[in-house]
C-alpha cells in the first residue's frame, strides 16, 4: 500500500511543478508520464500471458435443424391485405372546430 501512496505523492508533485511551467514543457511532461505508464501496461501484460495459460473455449453450439411440418397443421392462407377503396372507404371526414382562446 506505501508504494501506492509513493506513486500518488509523486504525481502531486509533478503535479505542482508542471502547473508553473509552459505548455510545451507540460506536454512534454504528460508525455514522459504517459510513455511510463505504457511501458508498464505492456510489462504487465506480458507477466499475465506467460503466467496464466489461454481460456478454454467452449465447444460451438450445435446449429437448430428447423423442424419439418406435419400433415396435421395445414399451411394457412396469408391474410390479404384491405383493397384502396375499402381503405378508403373506412376514411370519414371531420368537420374543423373552431380554436380555443
Amino acid at each position: 500500500m506505501s508504494a501506492i501512496k509513493d506513486v500518488q505523492h509523486s504525481l502531486n508533485v509533478i503535479r505542482r511543478m508542471s502547473t508553473d511551467e509552459h505548455t510545451a514543457v507540460q506536454t512534454q511532461i504528460l508525455e514522459l508520464m504517459l510513455q511510463a505508464s505504457i511501458s508498464q501496461l505492456k510489462s504487465i501484460s506480458t507477466e499475465a500471458n506467460t503466467r496464466a495459460p489461454a481460456p478454454v473455449k467452449p465447444a460451438p453450439l450445435p446449429i437448430p435443424t428447423p423442424a419439418k411440418p406435419t400433415e396435421a397443421n395445414p399451411k394457412t392462407k396469408p391474410k390479404q391485405e384491405p383493397s384502396l377503396n375499402t381503405r378508403l372507404n373506412r376514411l370519414k371526414p371531420v368537420k374543423p372546430q373552431a380554436p380555443k382562446s
